[in-house]
């Protein structure tokens, strides 16, 4: 009898160990989700007032793989639009004021890369459950405005000045995230994800740094660079997610 105890214990626990991971068996899983910022950390990309309360959206597809019973691989792609500061040197003229006719802000758009972690819980099995996101994000920024829409600020009469710049720039930028979120799995194949997400982008202590041992006003490019760091400092700060997909197979 003792014999025949053991024997089922150890039958237990190899199945326990040889368990597939995934959710009835299936790994892959596709979603889309949303991700929300108060417009006060950084410039929202509809108004050039400061502070202007409201929220920033971004939209994320993403694509994620049970490699073990509670770790999920992510990768996934994400959009987002900004406005960015609207004061700046160039040349003899120490203050000028961007005020365009729509007044918009200069417009930053991001196209973002990430690769990351879901951990779950003990208690759960991926993809259900509470669980802990551990994430690397690649941004390429682009910022568009119009050359001829920036004004002399010192000047009484706030003449116009044209032809400020490129009207294009892009940069890259990157991020390190954390999100705690919970995931629900509706009729046995819908994805409902929410949760928060603490962003932190190196970009601006590099900036910092590079202040520390630059002489002189920086150039108009290196202005809207720093610019555009600062917003994505912001931007990347907190956000909350929203998110539906579905288990594919």
């Amino acid at each position: 009898m003792k014999k025949l105890i053991v024997f089922i214990i150890i039958i237990v626990s190899i199945s326990v160990k040889a368990q597939v991971p995934g959710y009835f068996g299936k790994r892959l899983s596709f979603g889309y989700s949303n991700y929300f910022s108060p417009s006060n950390f950084s410039i929202a990309s509809h108004t050039t007032k400061e502070h202007a309360w409201g929220l920033n959206t971004s939209h994320s597809f993403n694509s994620e793989y049970t490699i073990m019973p509670r770790t999920n691989l992510c990768i996934g792609v994400q959009f987002s639009k900004l406005g960015i500061e609207d004061h700046y040197e160039y040349g003899k003229y120490y203050s000028l004021v961007y005020q365009p006719d729509s007044h918009k802000p200069m417009q930053l758009r991001t196209t973002n890369f990430s690769l990351g972690f879901k951990i779950f819980r003990s208690v759960y099995v991926a993809p259900v459950g509470k669980y802990q996101k551990i994430e690397f994000i690649f941004l390429l920024d682009e910022v568009k405005y119009n050359q001829g829409d920036f004004y002399d600020n010192i000047s009484f009469t706030k003449n116009r000045v044209e032809n400020i710049g490129e009207g294009k720039y892009n940069y890259r930028s990157s991020v390190f995230a954390y999100t705690i979120g919970r995931q629900r799995i509706l009729f046995n194949s819908i994805i409902i994800d929410s949760g928060v997400r603490f962003g932190m982008s190196p970009n601006v202590m590099f900036d910092n740094i590079e202040n520390l041992f630059s002489s002189g006003s920086p150039s108009f490019e290196n202005q809207i660079k720093r610019n555009v760091n600062q917003r994505i400092f912001g931007a990347q700060m907190c956000n909350i997610h929203l998110g539906i997909g579905f288990i594919a197979f």
